[in-house]
């Protein structure tokens, strides 16, 4: 229980949260029913599929704990995230913007 208190927290204090339900979801809504059934519907929707990819993320990362990896190769994943992320910067800092 005290998953989905954190996870509706963390979602409904997000900014991004705020403009989909705003901006983007009223333009799915339409049909001869009111607006607001038309939102909680497509909300509830937005909510079950939030639910279920934080369910799955967690088993997937309780899973992953259980995999113990050695400091060596732990080391090596983190350096080589760390030179992709350096490149993709500097790729972005170098790239001209087409005119």
């Amino acid at each position: 229980m005290a998953f989905s208190r954190e996870e509706f927290l963390v979602a409904a204090g997000n900014p991004k949260a705020v403009l989909l339900f705003t901006a983007l979801l009223p333009q799915f809504v339409s049909g001869p029913g009111s607006i607001v059934g038309g939102l909680l519907l497509v909300g509830a929707g937005y909510l079950v599929v939030e639910t279920l990819v934080a369910l799955v993320y967690a088993v997937l990362g309780s899973q992953l704990r259980r995999i113990v990896i050695s400091a060596r190769i732990d080391r090596l994943v983190a350096r080589v995230t760390g030179v992709c992320l350096i490149g993709f910067a500097a790729y972005l800092g170098t790239s001209q913007r087409p005119t």
